[in-house]
């Protein structure tokens, strides 16, 4: 579903102008967007995720620069740039941990505000972000905020446009320091933004996650291998501090039965 949203988002930005405005607060959801436009004829060449998670067609100079479990980010010429589900962590402002000044790389916003996420998240990357335009995009989730952004920022001393639809995941209480934004992207330069987007929304619409594991001796698998030694690292050493204050807290009886 998530893959072709933003085809309807290309589709509203080449037939009007209208409807685009600043988010204030949460979006709202469940509007109908109109039918998409017509998939264009682009030349693509399908290509595996390098860690055997997914495909994506790509035209004639694009590569593949990196991918874990179906995200995939993608680079181009003319400062072109496609980022496929990738997901930021945002922090909780109003969360006890990150209220008590410990300090933290990634940016803050309330829980649903995407925009806030968004501009911390260009912040964070030393981009600066020139313009920003918004309209509500239907939601994967019920009563989840999502949203199409059209925006335009310079990155690395590039004017590039960018448009990409941007949504919510937290599948906790709020018991958790962060949430996080989830996005998919595409951008290039300003001057041929709209005469490459359908070459763009071709590429999104290419994507192809396959829900599997990555494959042995792939970059992803290794990433996998380090979460999970550091999941056991991690239980381990809480393992060992829980038997060091069983053993306290029971010589500390002893001494007060004497």
């Amino acid at each position: 579903m998530l893959r072709n949203i933003v085809l309807v988002g290309a589709s509203l930005l080449l037939t009007t102008n209208s409807g685009w405005g600043q988010a204030k607060g949460k979006p709202k959801t469940g509007a109908k967007p109109p039918a998409a436009a017509a998939k264009p004829a682009v030349k693509l060449k399908t290509q595996e995720l390098p860690d055997g998670t997914g495909t994506i067609g790509l035209p004639a100079g694009w590569v593949i620069n990196g991918a874990y479990r179906g995200t995939v980010f993608c680079r181009g010429p003319q400062n072109g740039n496609v980022t496929m589900g990738h997901a930021f962590v945002i922090s909780r402002p109003d969360h006890p941990v990150n209220q008590m000044g410990i300090r933290t790389s990634a940016p803050m916003a309330r829980d649903g505000d995407l925009v806030g996420a968004l501009q911390g998240v260009l912040r964070g990357a030393n981009n600066k972000l020139i313009s920003l335009r918004t309209r509500p995009a239907p939601s994967a989730t019920p009563g989840v905020p999502a949203l199409y952004c059209l925006y335009e920022m310079e990155a690395g001393g590039k004017h590039v446009t960018a448009l990409g639809y941007f949504t919510s995941l937290a599948d906790d209480d709020g018991t958790l320091p962060y949430w996080q934004l989830y996005c998919s992207v595409v951008m290039i330069s300003k001057d041929v933004f709209v005469k490459e987007l359908p070459t763009l929304m071709a590429m999104w619409n290419s994507w192809r996650p396959n829900g599997a594991k990555p494959k042995e001796g792939s970059v992803g698998a290794m990433i996998d291998a380090t979460i999970a030694d550091s999941t056991r690292r991690r239980a381990q050493t809480l393992k060992e501090q829980q038997e060091m204050y069983e053993r306290m807290n029971s010589r500390f009886q002893e001494v007060i039965k004497q």
